[in-house]
């Protein structure tokens, strides 16, 4: 099994947090939970799939205080911090879809694992049959976004709902 390193884990809930508190579209909606933040992989790795639901709950409460008060000024000053936010902007945002997916017919909705809900932007069709697949949501240098179907390596430009 892998092993998380303090700084790995670190990282990841500082990225996660970042991804879900750091635009304002977000500012008004209920704090998700780690376990709508994390993928199950992650949760796995880090022992949060472990947890107890008393045990969820404190983590949950944790993030938040941690989220208002320390998370602004170790996002300035950590170097490891630092260095995930490059990669995280680099390697754009990776959840999954929630669910079967059928693949996308011009105004299609994605809601994804991680609580955000992103639509098709252009009238392209594509017909596929997976569950839960992994996507990638990256910026392009225009300031649009695409979704990526990391399984079958297609893509199509979307913007964010929620």
């Amino acid at each position: 099994m892998l092993q998380p390193t303090f700084a790995s884990t670190y990282g990841l809930i500082i990225g996660l947090l970042t991804l879900s508190f750091g635009s304002s579209s977000h500012a008004s909606e209920a704090f998700p939970g780690i376990e709508k933040l994390m993928t199950e992989d992650q949760q796995r790795e880090t022992g949060v799939s472990s947890l107890s639901a008393e045990q969820i709950k404190a983590l949950d409460t944790w993030l938040i205080t941690y989220t208002a008060k320390d998370a602004p000024v170790i996002a300035k000053t950590s170097k490891a911090v630092k260095e995930e936010k490059k990669k995280t902007k680099d390697d754009g945002i990776r959840s999954r879809i929630v669910g079967h997916f059928s693949g996308w017919g011009g105004k299609t909705r994605f809601k994804l694992e991680n609580g955000q809900v992103w639509q098709q932007r252009y009238g392209a069709k594509w017909k596929t049959s997976l569950e839960n697949p992994e996507v990638v949501i990256k910026k392009t240098f225009l300031g649009t976004y695409t979704i990526t179907i990391v399984e079958a390596d297609k893509t199509t430009g979307v913007t964010q709902k929620k």
